[in-house]
């Protein structure tokens, strides 16, 4: 269905209006009215409550019975921008392909840097540090704030 501009579209929507106003008169329940909504939507290609934007293709694209499956290298993935000869040098690329990377040597900041990996990972131990340092001044606060209050009951 392709999209009805103009005056018909105007009229589609002010009738899809109508359907959904609580004083219609051709009411027929909310099970007619949302029926004769979906066709009016679907005749003049608007979305509404009970219509949604999906494109459905109806050809169904299979393969021939007759067609033979095929087997395929596909190339390794790297990031946009960087080449496998960027990541690796040329002879390992070609000796040994794509082989994993040992989690030690992952972990090891100077090698991601020489080989283009970011290294972004936040100092945990810090943040932790700041965090229970953090705790322990808001329940120092606190408690003083108690005391305090306590002293201000006392008082008077």
């Amino acid at each position: 269905t392709r999209e009805i501009e103009g005056p018909a579209a105007l009229w589609a929507r002010s009738k899809i209006a109508d359907f959904r106003a609580p004083g219609n008169r051709n009411n027929d329940g909310h099970e007619g009215n949302r029926k004769r909504i979906i066709e009016l939507a679907l005749a003049y290609g608007l979305v509404t409550a009970f219509t949604s934007l999906v494109a459905v293709d109806e050809k169904e694209v299979v393969r021939p019975i007759d067609t033979a499956l095929t087997k395929a290298n596909i190339g390794p993935s790297l990031p946009v921008g960087m080449t496998f000869t960027a990541v690796f040098d040329g002879q390992m690329a070609q000796s040994a392909g794509m082989r994993p990377i040992s989690q030690d040597l992952l972990q090891n900041n100077s090698f991601r840097r020489i080989i283009g990996l970011p290294t972004t990972a936040t100092p945990a131990k810090a943040m932790i540090l700041g965090g229970l340092i953090a705790i322990l001044l808001g329940v120092g606060l606190a408690i003083a704030a108690r005391r305090r209050a306590g002293l201000a009951i006392y008082n008077s």
